[in-house]
């Protein structure tokens, strides 16, 4: 190989290389403005004005579109307690994902799909607790007892799709304490 043809290659690759970095670059831009979108789009469509909670849900990958999801988070979290989700406990989630309007192609559903085949981290159940108490701020102490019992309900329904004899009837001690620290973290009212 002569040493023109050795510089050739050189500057080939040196060329490739800050052409990538270009893309990447440029990836990252799209990222930020991206992200820039989202949060002002999440702030319009949810009135959240809290930094430390709109960082939050960004990092989780809470969307506008995402964000009706937020309320299944603690069904996810009971069918995740015993370590591995069931397919009742699945179906019992997916009724309730219908029943408050996630269509099956939505983003929120693709949300739900991710979380039921991999267990979200401990930082979910966080971002969901603050969520809950920005929530409170503005909901009458009537609708936070309704919201309570309501959770309870659906905790219970969760836990109990897979347990006991034959699947009726029993929660077991992992679900029973993470339905208890779920239902613990709601604020208790004004």
């Amino acid at each position: 190989m002569t040493d023109d043809s050795i510089a050739r290659r050189g500057h080939a690759m040196e060329e490739a290389f800050f052409r990538g970095m270009d893309a990447k670059l440029l990836e990252q831009l799209r990222h930020e403005t991206a992200s820039a979108d989202n949060r002002a789009d999440l702030i319009r469509k949810t009135g959240i004005r809290d930094e430390k909670l709109l960082n939050e849900l960004l990092e989780q990958g809470i969307s506008s579109e995402s964000m009706v999801a937020m309320r299944l988070i603690p069904m996810v979290m009971v069918a995740w307690a015993d370590r591995e989700v069931s397919p009742e406990e699945s179906s019992v989630i997916y009724c309730e994902a219908e029943k408050i309007g996630i269509s099956k192609n939505s983003v929120a559903s693709e949300l739900l799909n991710m979380w039921l085949k991999k267990r979200p981290g401990n930082e979910l159940i966080e971002t969901w607790k603050n969520y809950t108490e920005m929530l409170f701020r503005s909901m009458p102490t009537g609708s936070q007892q309704t919201y309570r019992e309501e959770l309870k309900r659906e905790l219970d329904a969760v836990a109990q799709a897979s347990g006991g004899l034959l699947g009726f009837g029993s929660i077991s001690d992992s679900e029973s304490s993470m339905i208890e620290r779920l239902i613990g973290s709601v604020p208790n009212g004004a």
